[in-house]
């Protein structure tokens, strides 16, 4: 009876830490911000330098890491058992495998970038580690409506910190 008892009421928090189903085509509901900001300003040498992008290994890695941490418009996940595909609204598709081995993901044809995938609760977590250095953490989280889907993006690198929350709305059709 006891067990009985303890079972009920875990129940509804053993319930809340599974993972949620983001299947659904999501388009972007918050105001897009720039992830990070500008270069530090010791890699920069005047405006003009700044004009033609930063000279230095952190800018430029900096540079890169807010590429790929800049806001998707419209996506769609597809997500099985095993494996969760997104497409994002260019085309552009990977798969996410939370209960799998580290993965490698080939972009702009030269840029191999590491990334893994666990559930860390409700919580879908993707770590991206791109070479050269540096991580981008991004954290799915779906509202209990299931009409929005809250994307948590932070980019790491040396002493760089910086977060950003953006906000997808489950779209009626596929972008």
């Amino acid at each position: 009876m006891r067990s009985l008892t303890l079972l009920l009421l875990l129940a509804p928090t053993l319930a809340a830490q599974q993972p949620r189903d983001l299947s659904g085509a999501w388009r972007l509901e918050t105001p897009v911000t720039a992830l990070p900001p500008a270069p530090p300003p010791d890699s920069l040498t005047d405006t003009a330098q700044a004009a033609r992008g930063p000279r230095t290994r952190v800018g430029r890695q900096l540079a890169l890491l807010a590429g790929m941490a800049g806001a998707v418009p419209a996506f769609v996940i597809v997500q099985s058992d095993s494996v969760i595909t997104v497409t994002n609204e260019d085309g552009f598709s990977y798969d996410l495998r939370p209960r799998g081995p580290e993965l490698r993901l080939t972009v702009a044809d030269s840029l191999i970038v590491r990334y893994r995938t666990r559930w860390d609760g409700s919580f879908l977590q993707v770590e991206w580690r791109p070479e050269g250095g540096g991580k981008i953490t991004e954290r799915y989280q779906l509202a209990d409506s299931g009409l929005y889907l809250r994307v948590d993006v932070t980019v790491e690198y040396e002493r760089f910190r910086q977060s950003v929350s953006r906000l997808y709305r489950k779209a009626e059709e596929a972008p």
